[in-house]
């Protein structure tokens, strides 16, 4: 799997916004989908993560309004096992992301990079760029064993550079 992985740059499932501004499509679902096997996340949601196409302004924000990813297994991925995000912005004036729903899914085994010692890499679910969200009943565990990052990380569920998320009645575990 880690030939696999290093050969595969991608997400298992992406679902991009690649609009130059901060518009917000409505309404994604993803339901029982298992994703295994890719380097960057087994799914992916948001605006791309770098500064995008070339004619776009760094802080456009576009992305999702309504997301729900229920009943998804995301394992054996590099990066990330389930990853809500957008283009980074360090002081954001909107979110890519809003309303915003991660349940009953499990996300394990998302080692990490072992050649990236910059930033974090192996986490379970990460919910980034987002206004209003929650992650509940998920379950994280054994991710992150390969990571090598000087800067921190990975965490088996986390939020970040978020707000008004709640994380409920779920479950994580770090095995190193």
């Amino acid at each position: 799997r880690v030939l696999f992985r290093s050969t595969n740059q991608g997400a298992g499932l992406e679902i991009l916004n690649l609009a130059c501004d901060d518009s917000k499509l409505d309404s994604v679902v993803v339901d029982r989908v298992e994703a295994s096997g890719f380097r960057r996340a087994g799914i992916y949601i948001g605006s791309p993560m770098g500064e995008g196409p070339d004619n776009c302004d760094h802080a456009a924000q576009a992305g999702f309004r309504d997301v729900r990813v229920t009943r998804a297994a995301a394992h054996h991925n590099m990066y990330y096992g389930i990853h809500i995000g957008g283009r980074w912005s360090a002081a954001p004036s909107t979110y890519a992301n809003q309303d915003v729903q991660i349940a009953d899914s499990v996300a394990h085994h998302n080692h990490g990079d072992p050649q990236n010692f910059e930033s974090h890499s192996g986490s379970g679910i990460l919910l980034e760029n987002t206004e209003r969200g929650a992650i509940e009943r998920c379950i994280a565990y054994e991710n992150g064993a390969r990571c090598v990052s000087r800067g921190g990380g990975p965490v088996g569920i986390w939020a970040h550079n978020a707000t008004a998320i709640t994380i409920q009645r779920s479950d994580e575990r770090r095995v190193g």
